[in-house]
């Protein structure tokens, strides 16, 4: 795969660089996964792969190239302005509960979760 630099813009306000990019793949193939695609920009710009969120790609029809916007952001903490289902598609689930802060909640079995539900209760 080879990628073109369209767009190139630093966002300090939120902490990140953001890419429109051009990414040319093979003829007669399908358009490469997303992870396919972030492995290649990320190896190719040397961006770092943990901090780099492919937001959207665009596939005309009938040509061999994808137009991927993309952001990389400087640090893990910045990341939290992106959209929990963006992140998920990204990192997967537990990076992105870690990123936006939340945790899962234990499922209560029995006398505890009788005890709970009266306790909520009062």
């Amino acid at each position: 795969m080879d990628v073109e630099i369209l767009n190139k813009k630093d966002n300090r306000l939120l902490e990140r660089k953001e890419l429109n990019l051009k990414v040319l793949f093979e003829a007669n193939k399908a358009t490469p996964k997303l992870n396919e695609m972030k492995n290649a920009i990320t190896a190719k710009l040397n961006l770092n792969p943990p901090l780099t969120i492919i937001d959207n790609i665009n596939q005309p029809f009938g040509v061999h190239y994808s137009e991927v916007y993309a952001k990389e952001y400087d640090n893990e903490n910045a990341m939290n302005v992106e959209t929990r289902p963006v992140l998920k598609k990204n990192l997967g689930d537990e990076r992105t509960n870690a990123i936006l802060g939340v945790k899962k909640k234990k499922k209560l079995k029995g006398k505890k979760k009788a005890a709970a539900l009266a306790k909520a209760k009062k």
